[in-house]
């Protein structure tokens, strides 16, 4: 079964729309959307690493690369069903190097000057809270 038989436009849990890509296999489409959570999820943090400057260890330039070559590799597994697995393997290396620029982040992202309503421990500033939560708790990024 693929997304030419199923409904064109759902909303997910959080109420977030989605759009089916007509011809596109289930499962690879699920995988795409799946990633493309977690893709979302580091680049809000690196957002937020962005707006507090470079002394966090985030260097722009490396960011915007980054984001690039996740466009190019999403685009590539929306677009063709051969060498899908090479693709999964492209994106999961490049989530890791995501994750690299992301650590130094989380222990001292918090900043009690940077927001009043800040998170206030290591475990709630997670990138499930940023996405969901904006950067200072006042809503989605």
């Amino acid at each position: 079964m693929d997304c030419a038989r199923r409904a064109l436009r759902r909303r997910d849990r959080h109420g977030t729309v989605h759009t089916c890509i007509k011809g596109q296999p289930l499962l690879r489409h699920a995988f795409v959307h799946a990633n493309a959570s977690e893709i979302e999820t580091k680049r809000a943090k690196l957002r937020l690493a962005q707006g507090m400057g470079n002394e966090y260890g985030v260097v722009n330039s490396q960011i915007i690369e980054i984001e690039s070559r996740m466009n190019e590799i999403k685009s590539e597994v929306q677009g063709t069903r051969s060498r899908f697995s090479e693709h999964v393997d492209l994106i999961k290396s490049e989530l890791n190097k995501l994750d690299a620029y992301c650590a130094p982040l989380t222990p001292t992202a918090y900043d009690p000057d940077f927001c009043i309503n800040a998170p206030q421990s290591r475990a709630t500033f997670d990138a499930s809270y940023i996405v969901m939560n904006g950067a200072c708790g006042h809503g989605r990024l």
